[in-house]
């Protein structure tokens, strides 16, 4: 039966702040051997070389005496949320405290880096000439979505703080919605179930589950799970067939979770973005352990702001104890609340991303140049230039000759046909969202004000969804 109340995957009790988390992810590789050219040519080569699923997109950036200037290196035609991490580092950048940076951005819900560190041959054949193989080891400053250790690669806020497609809303506003949510609705009135929605076909952790909570007898007479297999979000033709057959459900929105007791955080083909949402309703998380973790994991404790489990067979169990101690599950849920409140607000993380830059930026060796194919970033206009986003209209195709001509200026993107273009919609188009954030200092005057008011409320709210209006709906995140 697994432990409620252990340390094993506990950071160094330095780590306090969200903004500290930056020179640990650089610890101890990069801080002790600094970074140069030729490890930031190495990562671009990689990326070039890496075929789409090892690398669905990728772009370099270089601010060069406070300009921002990036390169687009590949892009799957489906990778649409490809202007999303580029507007972080806008937000981040903007106060002009910076210095100069040179470094690579790879796209993955996973962390593909593993693979050049242990010496896999990591290319396309068509492009075999200069590839990474055989027993050669490659330490490459990747920015990445999420890292799996002992990596060097660097996590940094993903796409959904800005906002994914026309279901999640920016960061900024959906974690307001979350944290009013799980003040508003008491514990006693909470569904005493573990409660998952979105997708349970996508990735061998979800497929056990969904099998497991299909299966056994002992859970359905304990009614231990409330789960809801949704449509992903993202392309993939397989799981949008298996849709049109009619076993998916409609999302529901975000909010929503904060009904239930207990939340399950379960990765899916890689990670799963959803975890900072889950924290906010104030309900004990059970996180599945998975290889993959976003950059603000070392502040989480496992049995004192979460509970994490190492395989889907532990969940039940790990239930009834709760059930039993209801006084150690309403702790667990507030101290992760806690903690969301204060550490990964929209200012967090943008504070998170301008701390990772600043000391990134301070490892760099020798002077940052800038060669020709790089497009400058002063606006949202520039930014979907450069990433090729064109807003089209539900259905349709970017305007232009063949369907692809809207962005089309500058060379082809290694993707699915050498794509010029690909439509946006929603967040996902190159927008200035949370703009009012970035400026805005990362004090936790908003966040005990949001305390004072649980406090003050506490047993006497009734909450239900909204269901008129989006706020957001569980995707596959």
């Amino acid at each position: 039966m697994p432990r409620l109340a252990t340390a094993r995957f506990a950071p160094p009790r330095t780590v306090e702040d969200v903004e500290s988390l930056a020179e640990l992810h650089l610890a101890p590789h990069w801080k002790i051997h600094g970074i140069t050219t030729t490890h930031v040519d190495h990562a671009e080569h990689w990326a070039t070389v890496a075929n789409s699923f090892q690398s669905p997109g990728s772009w370099r950036a270089k601010l060069v005496n406070g300009s921002l200037w990036v390169k687009m290196l590949s892009a799957n035609v489906h990778w649409t949320e490809r202007s999303s991490v580029l507007q972080m580092v806008r937000l981040a950048i903007s106060d002009g405290n910076i210095g100069d940076l040179d470094f690579v951005y790879v796209h993955h819900d996973r962390d593909p880096n593993i693979h050049v560190m242990h010496g896999h041959a990591m290319c396309n054949h068509s492009q075999s000439k200069r590839c990474f193989r055989g027993s050669q080891r490659f330490f490459l400053p990747l920015l990445m979505n999420a890292r799996q250790p002992p990596t060097t690669s660097l996590p940094v806020p993903d796409y959904s703080w800005v906002g994914w497609s026309t279901h999640t809303p920016p960061w900024c506003e959906l974690s307001r919605t979350m944290a009013a949510a799980g003040q508003a609705f008491p514990w006693h009135r909470r569904a005493d179930r573990a409660y998952f929605s979105g997708g349970l076909r996508t990735g061998s952790t979800r497929v056990r589950l969904r099998h497991f909570a299909a299966t056994s007898a002992e859970a359905r007479r304990l009614k231990i799970f409330e789960l809801r297999d949704v449509s992903p979000q993202f392309h993939t033709t397989k799981w949008n067939a298996a849709a049109s057959f009619g076993h998916q459900v409609q999302p529901l929105p975000q909010e929503t979770a904060c009904k239930y007791r207990f939340l399950l955080s379960v990765p899916g083909y890689g990670y799963s973005n959803r975890l900072k949402s889950l924290l906010l309703c104030g309900s004990v998380v059970l996180h599945l352990k998975t290889n993959w973790n976003e950059f603000f994991m070392p502040l989480l404790r496992d049995g004192e702001h979460l509970i994490i489990i190492n395989k889907v067979e532990d969940i039940m169990p790990t239930v009834q104890r709760l059930r039993a101690n209801e006084s150690l599950a309403r702790a667990i849920g507030s101290a992760g609340r806690r903690l969301a409140l204060e550490q990964l607000s929209m200012e967090r993380g943008i504070s998170y991303l301008r701390s990772f830059l600043s000391s990134y930026s301070r490892l760099l060796q020798g002077p940052v140049t800038l060669p020709p194919g790089y497009t400058r970033i002063s606006c949202t206009e520039d930014v979907r230039k450069v990433t090729r986003q064109c807003e089209c209209p539900s259905g349709g195709a970017p305007s232009g000759s063949g369907g692809l001509g809207c962005a089309a200026s500058g060379p082809s993107l290694k993707g699915d046909a050498d794509v010029n273009a690909s439509c946006c919609r929603g967040w996902d188009c190159a927008t200035d969202v949370c703009a009012a954030t970035a400026h805005s200092p990362a004090s936790r005057d908003t966040e005990l004000q949001q305390r004072e008011l649980d406090q003050k409320v506490g047993q006497q709210w009734l909450w239900e969804p909204p269901e008129t209006r989006n706020t957001g709906a569980w995707s596959n995140g």
